[in-house]
């Protein structure tokens, strides 16, 4: 009787997920899959289910379970050892498939809003392709789908040029390589492309705190690749534009990666502030206390 109680329970909530499919998620679905488990454990007890050893991602194995009373009228018997109730199956698998369903769901949403968001921005047409891979790596968009979804990005007079260029390529899929190939020469040409490396090349820390320097390098780099192509590459082009005095501590290290250049730079640069503040207090506390004397 218990158990017919709480199925009827699990699907009434089952239903009212269907009914409001539009806001749920699969975490609420995944929680009524732990309560469908809960309630059923409760009423079948702590003995009735064992871990399937051999397979552990078949469900948990059924014991059968004794009674002090077997020939009582109206009980029934449990079902036979290593069995599950096929009802409780049937509830089990279509938790299951709730789940399944909302997360592709709740994929599709994200990727529709994305697809909003940028169409409602106006990116800088030499920028558009770095903008889009950061969608990319929001949705997970496959390779095969990449092009697909970047020129649905482009707009007016840009997206005539990709109809007439897609027209003039080899039938067959376009690559994401292909199509960023095409629209650098299209809107990032040669002579934009010189003066985005001369920048590149003349950078230098000055007066720029670390983040700072680290965020136009990050930005710059973008349309030199050849210079920054492998991490030594990149950690010593970062190094070259550092303030000689940092420059000098990194050298005597000899490091190779980008990510721990940056790191050591921060904490160089951390520790001269934290070092140039105590002064100042020391100063300030001597010239106060020099004051106080007659």
């Amino acid at each position: 009787m218990r158990l017919r109680v709480t199925r009827t329970l699990v699907e009434t909530r089952l239903h009212g997920l269907d009914s409001s499919r539009e806001g749920g998620t699969v975490a609420g679905t995944r929680e009524i899959l732990d309560y469908a488990m809960r309630e059923i454990g409760e009423v079948a007890g702590p003995a009735l289910w064992e871990t399937r050893d051999d397979n552990p991602n078949m469900p948990p194995r059924r014991h059968t379970r004794t009674t002090d009373s077997p020939d009582q009228e109206g009980q029934q018997n449990s079902p036979p050892t290593g069995h599950i109730d096929p009802v409780v199956i049937q509830l089990l698998n279509t938790l299951t498939q709730q789940t399944t369903a909302l997360a592709q769901q709740q994929q599709q949403v994200i990727q529709q809003q994305l697809l909003e968001q940028h169409q409602q921005q106006q990116h800088h047409q030499k920028a558009a392709p770095v903008e889009i891979e950061k969608a990319f790596t929001l949705i997970e968009v496959t390779e095969e789908k990449k092009t697909e979804y970047a020129s649905y990005f482009l707009k007016s007079e840009a997206s005539y040029w990709w109809e007439t260029s897609r027209a003039m390529e080899p039938e067959g899929l376009i690559t994401w390589g292909r199509f960023t190939e095409l629209f650098l020469e299209r809107y990032f040409p040669d002579y934009m492309r010189d003066q985005m490396e001369l920048k590149f090349l003349e950078l230098k820390q000055g007066n720029m705190a670390v983040p700072q320097y680290e965020t136009k390098f990050t930005e710059l780099a973008r349309f030199v690749p050849m210079y920054v192509d492998t991490e030594k590459k990149k950690a010593n082009r970062f190094q070259q534009g550092l303030r000689s005095w940092i420059r000098s501590k990194l050298a005597i290290l000899e490091l190779d990666t980008y990510a721990t250049v940056v790191q050591k730079t921060m904490i160089a640069e951390a520790e001269s502030d934290s070092y140039m503040k105590e002064r100042e207090n020391k100063k300030r506390k001597a010239w106060t206390s020099d004051k106080g004397q007659p």
